[in-house]
């Protein structure tokens, strides 16, 4: 490699608004985020890199969706349109179809992250104090409860493959867990006391 050889790539700037825009997701051609355009709620949009056109996956002034994410086709993000926080969809070759509840049992469900047919969340259905660590499989049909700890919180998960990754409070302190779904077996990944 040579630095001195090597091409300039301009950078694209997707949003110019003086409101803020966060938490991107990018796969393919496709990046979501979650935009507060023109000061109020949170809205989820949807930019094609390919052809340069943006679209409100979101758009209603009740309603607040947030922390997208992105696998293929299919688009996840947290949203409280039915008064507590559900999972809501949107699929890229079906618009017509809009956005939908995918997730939406009792309590909170938040932070959605999806790789393929894998879907992982942070479930508050026995309370708000507590969190757990969920995963669906959108191919199969089935929820499995990953964690099963009511009196701490699990948080940010993340899932690639069969590797699901999230942080965890469960030793006094916030560490790092996997969960592999193929042995159902997790493991502690990091053992800071600080």
């Amino acid at each position: 490699f040579n630095p001195v050889n090597a091409q300039y790539n301009p950078f694209t700037k997707i949003t110019d608004d003086d409101f803020p825009q966060y938490h991107p997701a990018i796969d393919g051609d496709y990046v979501v985020y979650q935009d507060r355009r023109g000061g109020g709620v949170d809205d989820i949009y949807l930019y094609d890199i390919v052809s340069g056109t943006e679209i409100a996956l979101t758009s209603d002034p009740a309603v607040t969706s947030v922390h997208p994410d992105i696998s293929g086709d299919r688009i996840v993000w947290q949203d409280n349109r039915n008064g507590n926080w559900d999972i809501y969809t949107y699929m890229i070759s079906r618009p017509d179809l809009g956005a939908y509840p995918l997730i939406d049992f009792p309590g909170d469900q938040t932070s959605p992250a999806i790789h393929g047919n894998t879907l992982v969340w942070v479930d508050h259905r026995s309370d708000q104090f507590s969190a757990n660590i969920f995963m669906y499989d959108l191919s199969t049909y089935d929820l499995t409860q990953i964690t099963d700890d009511n009196d701490l919180q699990q948080y940010d998960p993340d899932v690639y493959e069969n590797y699901i990754v999230y942080g965890d409070g469960r030793n006094g302190n916030h560490d790092i867990y996997m969960y592999n779904t193929y042995t159902e077996k997790e493991t502690q990944l990091t053992d800071d006391p600080a």
